[in-house]
């Protein structure tokens, strides 16, 4: 499937650019001039179908037509599932030679078991994508998801009962590691963007999971689809209540943090309190969505947890002050959810997984999502463990004689659990690091920096 030798040329040529053509003036600003964080350049996600190669045309005539000097960038993830799929990554690389554009082949080698095949796959996808763009000093990876994408996504997050955050819109900008992921083609529906590669006469490839019935999207696609397009219901159609709900769905976060802010008090390590008083009288979705922010600020990224547990959770809290059936004490998400008095302390669970790992001079360490753990290669003291510190560090902690008097009033007021949590660095059997107890590096001379990471509150807040 040669591409022709005149194709850059063709994209040029001025009759595709009336105003009623395809890559109209106006088409192709609505497509790019609004993607953020695009002027050190865009990584474009191109499999060698016909909706990320329509990308391309689109992306390139935009840069050529406009007079834009952004640079574009090619990339395909060879997953190793099929043996076509090099030969397909090969056809894209001489698409890109064709327009004088870089174009790299990026190898999935990681865990290819039959369990959430698919969602392993489009993991490894973004995150080498992710990794790709970094090494490039780019700062966007755009892919080309579309109308229907975001119809069938809502037909199947309707089919599983999901919330309305489920059923939200895919937004056309998002933080993916770092970076931007944008998806300038939600607007366009597939039979759009293939009518462009028939109208230059282009080939694409086909991966023949896009037909298998096994997975439900394509059921979605070739059984529920046509179905529902007989009483009128397109694409089109679903696309827009997606992106109602998605206007839904932003007003309920806007209020969600507003609210979290008022009434989460953050405490020492990322724990946080909260009145139990103030937290029943919420509507039950801002109980459930102040948890899962909970969760956020306290676990971090890598614990989200489903609604129908937040529901369970929520219901065990609300019956606090019932003497017969109240909870003092559970656990989610690797969160510890304590009633004591009238407050709810929400803290990491001290011995889920215990953090232990050897520290060098010069080297950083991401703690679980939360802080970014750096050891200064100008203050070496030697290599350092860090860990929880444990109900072993507490009582060393007390016994050091180390802290002020305000700190140890103030561990006095918390439950064991939220200290017990706290980061901690050691050597051999000597404590050298408490996290928010700066008087212990101050007296050993422990240079560790943390940086927190992925917080729901401000340096202020």
């Amino acid at each position: 499937m040669p591409w022709p030798d005149d194709l850059k040329e063709r994209i040029t040529d001025d009759a595709l650019y009336l105003p009623e053509g395809p890559f109209s003036g106006s088409v192709l600003s609505s497509l790019f001039d609004e993607i953020p964080s695009k002027q050190d350049g865009m990584l474009l996600a191109v499999s060698g179908g016909p909706d990320s190669l329509a990308l391309v045309m689109l992306c390139y005539a935009w840069r050529s037509r406009l007079g834009h000097q952004i640079p574009i960038y090619l990339a395909t993830v060879d997953h190793g599932l099929r043996e076509e799929a090099h030969a397909e990554a090969e056809y894209v690389g001489e698409l890109a030679q064709c327009l004088a554009l870089p174009h790299a082949i990026l190898n999935w080698q990681g865990d290819k078991s039959s369990s959430n095949l698919q969602g392993k796959a489009r993991e490894a996808r973004y995150s080498l994508l992710a990794d790709h763009a970094q090494s490039l000093g780019v700062k966007t990876i755009v892919t080309a998801h579309h109308m229907d994408d975001q119809a069938e996504t809502f037909l199947m997050r309707l089919l599983r009962g999901s919330s309305v955050r489920g059923l939200s819109a895919m937004r056309p900008a998002r933080v993916l590691n770092g970076l931007i992921l944008a998806r300038p083609l939600l607007k366009h529906s597939k039979q759009e963007l293939q009518n462009i590669l028939q109208r230059f006469d282009l080939n694409w490839c086909e991966d023949p999971s896009n037909e298998s019935i096994r997975y439900l999207r394509v059921n979605v696609r070739k059984t529920l689809m046509p179905v529902l397009k007989r009483f009128g219901a397109d694409a089109s159609h679903f696309s827009r209540t997606s992106e109602r709900l998605l206007r839904a769905e932003e007003a309920l976060n806007s209020v969600t943090f507003e609210k979290f802010s008022a009434l989460m008090t953050p405490v020492v390590g990322r724990a946080l309190v909260c009145n139990m008083i103030d937290y029943c009288l919420l509507a039950e979705e801002f109980r459930l969505r102040l948890l899962q922010e909970a969760l956020f600020q306290v676990a971090g990224p890598g614990y989200p947890c489903g609604e129908q547990s937040l529901i369970s959770l929520d219901q065990d809290l609300v019956l606090w002050d019932d003497a017969e059936r109240r909870v003092r004490k559970k656990t989610l998400g690797a969160c510890c959810f304590a009633i004591s008095g009238q407050r709810l302390w929400v803290y990491r669970e001290p011995g889920r997984k215990p953090i232990l790992a050897k520290l060098s001079v010069g080297e950083d360490f991401d703690w679980q999502g939360l802080w970014n753990v750096h050891y200064p290669d100008d203050r070496n003291i030697g290599a350092l463990t860090l860990s929880p510190l444990g109900e072993r560090g507490r009582q060393k902690l007390l016994q050091t004689g180390l802290l002020k008097q305000e700190s140890l009033v103030a561990m006095e007021a918390l439950p064991a659990g939220v200290i017990d949590a706290l980061p901690s660095a050691w050597q051999e059997n000597r404590l050298k690091f408490v996290m928010d107890l700066p008087e212990i590096a101050k007296a050993t001379g422990c240079p560790l920096e943390f940086s927190e990471k992925n917080t729901r509150f401000t340096k202020n807040g």
